[in-house]
């Protein structure tokens, strides 16, 4: 049995669209006339595996980037950059990937038609999403949940209950993996990977102080 039964299945809200989402100027079009540019609630379950999925299981994304990549290699494709201009540049790169998957995450999230290069590459963001869905799927299955407990061993997952703005939410704290899970009416909300390298800190100050307040809030059950 389920520990907490309302979230039966899986399901993430849609916030605000983030694109480059781990940097990188360049993305992958296939007609011409594509762009990729903010497009209102499109940040997903697929957008939180292309953020988090490097981290969490470096080698299964190394995999999935690999695939795209040799699979575009085959394929008529052109290379913008954040202007929207078509560059000349060869190289794909690993954010370049990764941008063009959250593109076309884009189109899927908002029911535009995919072209054809698209619906293949679709099928490897399918399977980046069920990885991590089943990652998430582990930490709420495992989770303890410490509104009725006082004392739990180190290294488990907990769960427990805040009222937030008048909201009920539900924090999922891995404490062997330092990741953060919070839920709002059965529906994932948030997600935080608790990063401990240096580099990363100093380029993503501002995800980091947003983490650091998270953790403030839910320590002091806001």
């Amino acid at each position: 049995m389920r520990l907490i039964n309302y979230l039966n299945e899986i399901s993430f809200k849609k916030g605000r669209d983030i694109d480059y989402p781990l940097g990188g100027s360049k993305v992958i079009v296939f007609n011409k006339n594509d762009s990729y540019k903010l497009e209102g609630k499109t940040h997903g379950d697929i957008s939180h595996a292309l953020k988090h999925m490097p981290k969490i299981n470096p080698s299964f994304f190394k995999n999935i980037l690999s695939s795209v990549r040799e699979l575009i290699k085959d394929m008529k494709y052109y290379i913008k950059n954040k202007k929207g201009t078509i560059i000349g540049d060869p190289e794909i790169t690993d954010k370049t990937l990764i941008n063009t998957m959250d593109r076309i995450n884009d189109k899927i999230v908002l029911n535009e038609p995919l072209t054809d290069e698209e619906k293949q590459i679709q099928r490897f963001l399918i399977k980046l999403k069920n990885e991590y869905i089943s990652v998430v799927d582990g930490i709420v299955s495992s989770a303890i949940n410490v509104d009725d407990f006082e004392q739990i061993d180190k290294n488990k997952t907990i769960c427990f209950s805040v009222k937030d703005r008048g909201k009920n939410k539900i924090y999922f704290l891995d404490t062997k993996r330092n990741y953060l899970l919070i839920t709002s009416t059965g529906m994932v909300a948030k997600t935080f990977f608790i990063y401990k390298n240096v580099d990363y800190v100093k380029r993503n100050t501002e995800r980091v102080d947003i983490l650091n307040k998270e953790v403030e809030n839910f320590i002091k059950g806001l």
